[in-house]
């Protein structure tokens, strides 16, 4: 597992907050947002800056939707 410097942490962060911003729109970016957004480890900006571009909104990028049995089964084609 690598290490993340500070500097690389806050690359990400500005790389998601750009995200946010083409997604969404600036109306989001508040203080409190952008706080919670630092809170997040490397991997788990990655993590939701992936959801966000797939649910296109905020509570789908931070609520990832748990997987059921069925949907698993067809995305592995057992269905």
């Amino acid at each position: 597992m690598r290490n993340i410097n500070e500097l690389e942490h806050t690359a990400r962060l500005h790389t998601v907050i750009e995200v946010v911003k083409e997604v969404l729109d600036d109306s989001v970016l508040t203080d409190d947002f952008i706080m919670s957004l630092k809170e997040l480890s490397f991997d788990e900006l990655g993590q939701f800056v992936l959801r966000l571009v797939t649910t296109r909104t905020l509570d789908g990028a931070w609520n990832p939707a748990i997987p059921s049995e069925e949907a698993t089964q067809q995305q592995l084609g057992f269905a």
